[in-house]
């Protein structure tokens, strides 16, 4: 289903080789289920299963029955539960990287776009699925705040990630229904990925001009002048 390259090509941090390892999955799922491939789901979990049993994630599925009755309700456990545990890594990935919390994200405007687009459809379900006033009111909130962070010229991932919090919690008294939204937050916290990816290579590259083109006319004058900035600051 995954071939060795794929594995061997998977990020060393565990949590982004998780979701990469889900997307993977994902994807050659679809292609089996277009072919109509009756086991398909069946090799998905087995697959999922010898991730997780060679990969610590704070996730574990058990064996699944036998019987297709009861395997269909199992398949959609196993799968929301997968689906919250790639949001709920990529936002731990995310988080613990310097250069994103340090300093935000600056977006590209077509990740603006995807991102926009992918919150107009949580508020859409969010307003449309029955849950308590104060939870529905509390999301679309967060959900604002994040999409006012998305239009700044760096974007930060706290608003993300409560928007993210705020979400699952409802899933977690019960709003089932919102478990859609909690995959859209996934996607976004990919696009995400992506951009902090893009502005770290930026910034090393930036950094390896840096090095390579020496040092300003600006740099050797501060040395000239025992390294102050500025006249101001010279001794006398």
């Amino acid at each position: 289903m995954i071939t060795n390259d794929q594995i061997l090509d998977l990020p060393k941090d565990t949590r982004l080789a998780f979701v990469e390892y889900v997307r993977l999955l994902r994807h050659e799922l679809a292609t089996l289920q277009n072919n109509q491939d009756y086991q398909a789901e069946r090799v998905f979990i087995s697959h999922m299963r010898a991730f997780l049993d060679t990969h610590d994630v704070g996730l574990s599925l058990d064996r699944p029955p036998p019987d297709d009755t009861f395997f269909e309700n199992y398949f959609k456990h196993a799968s929301d539960e997968i689906d919250y545990a790639a949001a709920r890594l990529s936002l731990e990935a995310l988080r613990v990287q310097p250069s994103s919390l340090d300093f935000g994200i600056r977006l590209a405007e077509d990740y603006r776009t995807q991102i926009h687009r992918h919150l107009e459809t949580v508020r859409k379900i969010v307003v449309a699925v029955d849950i308590e006033e104060r939870l529905r009111e509390s999301i679309l909130s967060r959900l604002n705040d994040l999409s006012a962070e998305v239009d700044k010229s760096r974007s930060g991932l706290t608003k993300f990630a409560d928007a993210l919090i705020e979400i699952s919690a409802a899933v977690g008294e019960g709003a089932e229904k919102l478990e859609p939204a909690v995959k859209l937050m996934e996607r976004i916290a990919g696009v995400l990925g992506k951009a902090r990816k893009e502005n770290d290579v930026e910034r090393i590259t930036g950094e390896d001009r840096k090095l390579i083109s020496g040092p300003s006319q600006a740099d050797e004058d501060v040395a000239d002048r025992g390294g102050c900035q500025n006249e101001d600051e010279i001794p006398f």
